[in-house]
């Protein structure tokens, strides 16, 4: 038995939490080289406007240099770049690079653990003998700047993860572009792109720990695309058409996903059914590793069986994603199925379950954000749902409604042959090659037309049809038919 100490709490660890209690290490500034000055082309003529802004000699310069800017700002996205001749010292200045970079990160790894370590040399070299330091890793100091975790991180030790993030990246950015020195398409897209460009990581530390989980770098365009979608200017729904390969499904979806899950809306990413797969996988890479989003997926179609306990569940799940920031994955069907599931129940008799599903689409419709990727496809009419109810029943009047129209057919190609030899200059009439086809007809002058269902309501009125017995009626009730069918002014325009 352990004897009781006052002094002894019931907890026998430190968190987290308890070490970054303590200050936050200073860290050194940045030094690195000039790599950009292998680029010409935007950068000098850049400079240029600058210092033709800075010192207009008169109103009209003045002017011209704003409108030369205003065409330089436009033109940003077509600016083409290229390397300024040969540069057999590049390699070599790389390597330096990265190893400065990498000298970087272990000096700011370094402070952080002798802060998080605290004491003396003495007492930190005595602590590693005796395997008693605290164990943390890159990966665990990073995740505290996710959603989850940052609101409770002192100011200190978020500015200090977030430079330790920074340095990390440009590390990653180093390695890349010595990975691709050899070739100039991909050194040239990798050099162009400083990276944090129009945002800032200390306002986006989510976008930050996407770059440093999937080692890539955020293109300025694709930051301006997705704030295009998280706040369009209409304040509507918006479209936005993209070219392949500017990063729509790897970058942006995930970007403006992630951006929008704040604990007050439900996201939901919507993708055809053979991308959905493909983009589980995606979000699951991008998301759920740094960032520390979860994704839910919940397919619903009509073969699932529910009551009012899965119902209220289904109810739960979504408000939970959303607390937790996370994003959920649908399909097209599984949101109009959930929608018409609540309508067949209450149709159906199950008044409880179908009040219980619409008041879920009612919560659905004022809470949800839906980002859809491949929305011309989503959109088409081509993905409307339709539940049938009831005992299954043939239509009203078949098959003879089907039947009238063939025979009704048959007599336009057959009394066509006869107007185009009464007025062959107002019918053109073009035989079928094939035994049984219906012929082509074009109608040029009114005149053949009238006639044509001059013809027709003739044959219909006098000898009627296979399933109509005209003879039967008296000739006064034929001719008001007659004129029903041939007389204009009996049809309403549609």
């Amino acid at each position: 038995m352990m004897p009781a100490y006052p002094g002894l709490s019931g907890r026998h660890y430190l968190s987290l939490d308890d070490i970054l209690e303590r200050a936050a290490p200073s860290l050194p500034s940045d030094n690195f080289p000039a790599l950009e000055r292998y680029i010409s082309g935007r950068e000098k003529l850049k400079t240029l406007l600058t210092r033709l802004m800075e010192a207009p000699e008169d109103s009209h310069e003045h002017q011209y240099a704003l409108q030369l800017q205003e065409s330089f700002n436009s033109s940003r996205d077509s600016t083409s770049f290229k390397l300024g001749g040969e540069q057999p010292g590049l390699k070599p200045l790389l390597k330096k690079y990265l190893k400065q970079c990498s000298l970087r990160v272990e000096n700011i790894c370094s402070r952080i653990n002798e802060s998080i370590q605290g004491g003396t040399e003495f007492s930190r070299k005595l602590a590693h003998t005796a395997h008693m330091c605290s164990r943390l890793s890159t990966i665990s100091l990073l995740q505290c700047l996710s959603c989850h975790k940052i609101e409770s991180l002192h100011d200190d030790w978020k500015q200090c993860l977030i430079t330790y993030g920074i340095a990390i990246s440009t590390l990653q950015r180093a390695e890349r572009l010595l990975a691709s020195v050899d070739s100039n398409a991909e050194f040239l897209s990798e050099l162009e792109n400083p990276g944090h460009q129009g945002w800032d990581p200390k306002d986006y530390p989510d976008r930050l720990l996407l770059e440093l989980e999937n080692n890539i770098a955020i293109r300025e365009v694709q930051i301006r695309i997705a704030h295009q979608i998280i706040s369009p200017s209409s304040n509507k729904n918006a479209i936005i058409q993209l070219n392949m390969g500017e990063g729509k499904s790897s970058i942006i979806v995930p970007i403006v996903a992630a951006a929008l899950a704040d604990g007050e809306k439900l996201v939901r990413v919507v993708v055809l059914n053979t991308l959905a797969n493909q983009m589980f996988r995606l979000l699951l890479n991008r998301l759920c590793g740094l960032v520390g989003r979860q994704i839910y997926h919940m397919p619903i179609s009509r073969s699932i069986t529910l009551d009012e306990t899965k119902a209220r569940k289904v109810l739960d799940i979504c408000k939970e994603c959303m607390q937790t920031g996370g994003i959920l994955l649908m399909q097209p069907e599984h949101l109009l199925s959930f929608e018409l599931m609540g309508i067949e129940q209450t149709l159906s008799g199950n008044a409880e379950l179908g009040s219980i599903l619409t008041q879920t689409q009612r919560w659905l419709d004022d809470n949800s954000r839906d980002v859809l990727d491949e929305s011309d496809e989503i959109l088409s009419v081509r993905y409307e749902l339709f539940y049938s109810i009831g005992l299954e029943k043939s239509y009203e009047h078949s098959p003879v409604r089907w039947c009238l129209i063939q025979e009704i057919l048959g007599l336009v190609a057959r009394f066509a042959t006869e107007v185009s030899e009464m007025l062959p200059q107002s019918l053109e009439l073009q035989k079928s090659p094939s035994n049984g086809g219906f012929p082509r007809i074009r109608i040029l002058k009114p005149e053949a037309g009238e006639k044509l269902l001059e013809l027709i309501a003739k044959k219909v009125c006098n000898a009627g049809l296979s399933e109509l017995a005209m003879w039967r009626l008296p000739m006064n009730l034929r001719e008001i038919l007659f004129t029903f069918l041939t007389d204009s002014k009996w049809i309403k325009p549609i």
